[in-house]
């Protein structure tokens, strides 16, 4: 919520754990016209698409920012090379991934954060500044709950398939 996003917006997720795989899911409901999944192994990126990402790439593969502008198309911005990808969703917590979604980011895009960095990350404010990029944090989530909640019921076949692992009750 915290990215604005609006119907039909192109979205590159990066990190295809829990938190990626729910804001995909999150995404698909609100409307995304086109998701993208980052990631580093191929068996997430294949559970992705699963659950409904259009595409995925592994960055160990090669030019993430090129691949986006394949799958995204070139967007306007003061420098060329950027994608025409509207929210980048950082759930990864790693410096390469602020790196790559900054690189690609075109004019009036928007960075959410809601992977933790524990370690300072560098940015290179002249492309946020060039291009009027949005950065936004979020940790927490609390007033987001019940409207999570109602989108598991509604769509539970969907979020299930996201569950790496089922533990009884009695053994928690």
């Amino acid at each position: 919520n915290r990215c604005k996003p609006s119907p039909g917006d192109k979205v590159v997720v990066f990190g295809a754990g829990p938190v990626g795989l729910g804001a995909v899911l999150a995404f698909k409901s609100l409307g995304a016209g086109h998701i993208v999944v980052v990631d580093l192994i191929d068996t997430r990126l294949d559970k992705a698409l699963l659950i409904g990402a259009d595409a995925v790439i592994n960055s160990t593969d090669g030019d993430v920012v090129a691949r986006l502008i394949e799958l995204h198309g070139p967007g306007e911005a003061m420098f060329a090379g950027k994608a025409d990808t509207d929210i980048f969703l950082d759930a990864a917590g790693a410096p390469a991934v602020v790196d790559a979604a900054l690189a690609a980011a075109k004019k009036g895009a928007t960075l959410g954060i809601v992977g933790v960095h524990k370690e300072p990350v560098p940015v290179e404010l002249t492309n946020v500044m060039s291009n009027e990029l949005t950065i936004v944090g979020s940790m927490g989530y609390p007033d987001e709950f019940f409207e999570v909640t109602a989108d598991l019921v509604a769509n539970w076949e969907q979020y299930a398939l996201i569950v790496s692992h089922t533990v009884p009750f009695d053994d928690v």
